[in-house]
Formats: structure tokens, sequence, C-alpha cells
């Protein structure tokens, strides 16, 4: 299966621009959206699964000085949210006038949102999941933070509250029936902290979604967020937890900072509701239309109308924004029994007793998802990590 997240509208879109094409106008900015759209989700018409398709973007400009102003950085943003239709999306670091300037020019109505003050946003169409926010200010959450700061002495959970976001969302449609809830965390890790530091933050932060799983009645999380370390290096994998990999951009790679620190995680505690797969960076460096997931006409567009000339596209935003598709694959025939006991996440002992679910030749994904393969490079948990 090709990937999925690369819908070539370039083409299309110069096609249909094109006086010579025989359209009697040129399409309005609405009509293309929705062509843009169109093509994408062409792209799943054999699903056998629902699906989704999800980003994760870090909306800061960072410490480097030629950054340009938030009017610029809010610009690029909705062009890119414009340009990837993602119905899931994991926000951190949000600049001001962030529902109005970005939220709502990026061509796309319906957002639904639950955000935790400027650093943590998850928004998700409501036409496609039905969302119910998690508060963190809950007092069944406090109790989650105080056991995991009492009983562990190997996590960090003192600043968690104040850096993710959370909501229990279920897909909507018939398509979707018998399909599972699940948790989604978008998450903004500290970085003025030692990468020991780092990794205690990170380990608390799995140990209190479990927890949450827990309280909420669903045995699956995916977090999409900015883990300030790499991901792919420093995370310490549970059994059931899997981590993507992907290639990064070479902006991302001419960069000094920490690569792979822009990522999802997911995590599945019986059977496997959801799966991600072909993740990979927006390349929004290029100004032409090959290779780039922003077309020329809106590179220029960005050009005419930055309000600082000499910033350029790739300066504007501090980290890439990430893609991905998310695929719900555990479906049930029958829904689980009242007195079913929830699923038991003990905080002194994260090991599960349950046999290993992480052999590939019996992934549902291939199974229930048409030609569809998972990445050979993916990061998964196991019971002898």
């Amino acid at each position: 299966m090709d990937d999925p997240t690369i819908a070539e509208v370039a083409a299309a879109l110069k096609y249909l621009t094109n006086p010579e094409s025989g359209f009697l106008r040129e399409p309005e900015e609405a009509e293309l959206n929705e062509f843009r759209k169109a093509i994408q989700d062409a792209r799943m018409k054999t699903a056998s699964t629902p699906w989704a398709f999800i980003m994760s973007v870090n909306m800061g400009a960072g410490s480097a000085s030629n950054r340009g102003p938030p009017v610029d950085r809010r610009m690029l943003l909705s062009i890119i949210m414009r340009s990837f239709f993602s119905s899931l999306i994991f926000c951190q670091e949000l600049p001001g006038y962030f529902e109005k300037e970005v939220v709502d020019k990026c061509g796309t109505g319906g957002y639904k949102s639950v955000a935790t003050d400027n650093q943590a946003s998850v928004l998700w169409l409501a036409q496609e999941f039905c969302g119910e926010p998690v508060e963190t200010t809950d007092s069944s959450i406090s109790k989650i933070l105080e056991e995991l700061a009492e009983k562990r002495s190997d996590v960090d959970v003192s600043e968690l509250r104040g850096r993710v976001a959370l909501v229990k969302l279920t897909k909507k449609g018939k398509e979707a029936s018998g399909y599972q809830p699940f948790l989604a965390a978008s998450w903004h890790g500290p970085f003025k902290r030692t990468l020991v530091d780092r990794k205690k933050v990170c380990k608390g932060l799995i140990l209190f979604l479990r927890e949450v799983c827990k309280k909420e009645k669903v045995s699956s999380f995916i977090i999409g967020g900015d883990f300030n370390m790499n991901t792919l290096d420093h995370i310490d994998l549970e059994e059931k937890m899997v981590v993507p990999s992907y290639n990064l951009t070479s902006r991302a790679e001419s960069k000094s900072n920490i690569p792979y620190k822009d990522n999802f995680i997911f995590f599945n505690e019986r059977d496997r509701d959801i799966w991600v797969s072909f993740v990979r960076p927006i390349e929004f460096e290029n100004s032409k239309d090959c290779g780039s997931d922003i077309t020329k006409k809106d590179h220029q567009k960005f050009n005419e109308c930055k309000q600082s000339q000499d910033t350029e596209t790739k300066d504007v935003l501090d980290h890439d924004p990430i893609v991905g598709l998310l695929i719900l694959t555990g479906k049930r025939t029958e829904s689980p029994s009242s007195d079913e006991p929830a699923v038991d996440h003990n905080l002194t002992n994260v090991e599960s007793d349950s046999p290993d679910k992480n052999d590939k030749d019996n992934d549902p994904v291939l199974k229930d998802f048409a030609g569809l393969s998972l990445e050979k490079s993916e990061h998964v948990g196991s019971p002898d990590a």
C-alpha cells in the first residue's frame, strides 16, 4: 500500500488553476481545500477498518532570533494544517489567538478542543470523533498523581498536570461500531532538565496515562507531543508500547538540537485497539511543488503576506510537524460485561502477566487493514526489554 499521508495534490491543483485546463474560472480557496481533502481521503477508500489522519505540532518559535513575528508563524501553521487535513491534532506551545488565527483559517471547520494553558492541546473533528475531555484538575487525577509520587521513586510527576491535555475519544459512524474508545494526550515535555530527569518525567507520564485509562475504562492511549528527548533512544519501552521511527527532514538533520523529539507513542493494555503507521515529518522547507507538502502557490502567498521580509519559511517554526495514520484495529463483537473488572495497573509493579502480543506475524493491522504493512523500524516494547 502506498503511503496514504502523501497525497499527490500538487499536479492536480496546478491543472485546476491552469487556464488551459478548460475550467471556466479559477477555483475558490474553499473549493481547493475540499479538493485537497478528497484526494487525501481517496487514498483510504479500500480501508477495512476505521482510520484517521493525525498530526503533532509544536507551534513555538524557540529561542532563535530569525523566527519572525507571531503573525507569520500563525499564518504558516494555518497553511500547514490546510495542506494536510487531520482529524486529530496534538498541539504544543500554542501561539496567541490560536483558535481565531490558526484553527479558523486552516480550511477545515468543526474542531473541538481541550487545552492546558498554552502548553498542550488536543483538537478533534466533531464529525468524526465523540470527545470527552479529561480534566486534569479533577480530584481523581490528583489522587493518581499523589499515589505515583508516593509509591514510585523512579518517576517525577511534579510538573505533569500543567504539561498534558487529555481527551477520551470514540470514533463515530456505522463503520466504527464495535471499535473501542481510547485516550488521546498532547504532551510538552520539560527542556531545562537533565536527561535523567526528563526520562523520569516521561516514565511518570506513561504510568499516569495507564492509570487514567483505568479510570476512563479504556485500554489504549496515544500521545502526540514534543518530548524534548530523543524518543528512539531515550524512552524506556514497556511491553505493548510502541514508538514509531521516521526519516528526519534535511532541515532537522542540519540543526544541532534533539532528533526525534516530536513523535507519537501508543500503548495497548489488553488488545490492539489502536495502531499508528506511516509516520513522517511535514516537508515545508522546499518552495517547489515536488517533494513539498506545501504547494508553490502557498509559499508565494506566505512570502507576499509575511510581515518580516527577512524571515524564510524554513525558519518560522522551531519544530517539524509530524503526521501519521491512526488505525482502529480492535473490534469487539460484544460489549464488555459491567461486572468485568477494570484493567489492573499496579503502581508498584508495571510488568504484565499477559502473553506477548507483539508478534507481527499475527498483527491485526496486517490482517484487518487491507494492504497495510508496519514500518520495519518501529520500536516495540516486549517483556524482555
